[in-house]
């Protein structure tokens, strides 16, 4: 490759300096956007993922209680309801480190949960998908 073209239409995010250097070579202060959300932001932003994991909590928990108390609901179809709740819930738990890294920029959690994070979420990704083949190939 050409070693003009590579270092033109790169991108140098440089964290020790409020410098990013863009495509187009011109840099830019990044002073004024270091708080890329302002206070009303934060709290709408906060607001609707609240709801979004009380909703999502209550819902799963709800539909989990369901298949396990009706002796009628359990099907083989429910029971990967049931997996698809359970995954679900667990994947939950990821929304509230990521929502504060994107309102602060900042991953407080340290290396290990990083790694754990992205390795978690991967996973519930994966049991979702093949939860809903699951379901697929039953019917």
């Amino acid at each position: 490759m050409n070693m003009t073209l590579d270092n033109y239409n790169s991108t140098e995010f440089i964290q020790s300096s409020s410098i990013i250097k863009q495509s187009n070579n011109h840099p830019i202060d990044t002073n004024n956007i270091d708080n890329v959300f302002n206070i009303t932001s934060c709290i709408i932003i906060t607001f609707m993922f609240s709801l979004i994991v009380i909703f999502s909590i209550f819902g799963n928990i709800l539909v989990m209680w369901i298949i396990l108390n009706n002796r009628r609901m359990r099907t083989i179809t429910n029971c990967f309801l049931f997996n698809l709740s359970a995954a679900d819930l667990l994947t939950i738990f990821q929304i509230i480190p990521n929502v504060y890294y994107v309102l602060q920029n900042d991953w407080i959690f340290g290396i290990a949960y990083c790694k754990f994070s992205q390795f978690f979420t991967s996973f519930n990704i994966a049991i979702s998908v093949f939860t809903f083949i699951a379901i697929s190939s039953d019917r």
